[in-house]
């Protein structure tokens, strides 16, 4: 075995050699405490006539849940496309920027002129600040966006319960 293999296995020998003792020598866990047995809770029973005229607002919470969510996962996929488009200039513009600051630092260490800047690491970071601005507009709009669908939401469900907690409409006399 050449020196750099054993500089690799004797600490992961040595690893599972203390795993190992210390699983010898570990106390054995306490014995479970027993638990009384909760009954199962029962099954959902039909509302009664006062609660279930509410049902249409519980649908109508529903429905507005189903509706945001649907909502926000189209809109969080466009913020994926913007995140990625994000990564994508990052990692182009950071081995470029490392190189430029050696270069410079190498210069200045050198009392020489610094060399020009790299155009395309110019063009790169100035499409890495348009896509962040774009990413910090999309994320404004989104935000207003949400309050408005919220608000949305919360007129029909209180359009629901208006209608729920409306008097039942007392039937004319028979002439």
């Amino acid at each position: 075995m050449n020196p750099r293999s054993l500089s690799l296995i004797v600490p992961a020998l040595l690893f599972f050699a203390v795993a190992a003792r210390a699983e010898e020598t570990a106390v054995p866990p306490a014995a479970p405490e027993t638990k009384a047995v909760e009954p199962a809770a029962p099954a959902d029973k039909p509302l009664d006539a006062s609660a279930a005229k509410f049902q249409p607002v519980v649908d109508s919470y529903q429905q507005a849940h189903d509706s945001l969510l649907a909502w926000l996962r189209k809109a969080s996929a466009k913020m994926e496309a913007v995140d990625a488009k994000i990564a994508d200039l990052r990692a182009k513009a950071e081995p470029r920027s490392a190189k430029e600051t050696e270069q410079r630092l190498n210069a200045m260490r050198k009392r020489e002129p610094a060399p020009p800047p790299d155009p395309e690491l110019q063009t790169l970071l100035t499409d890495l600040q348009a896509q962040e601005a774009r990413k910090k507009e999309l994320t404004q709009a989104l935000a207003a966006a949400v309050g408005e669908k919220v608000q949305e939401s919360n007129k029909a469900v209180l359009e629901a319960l208006d209608k729920a907690v409306a008097p039942a409409p007392v039937p004319a006399p028979a002439p």
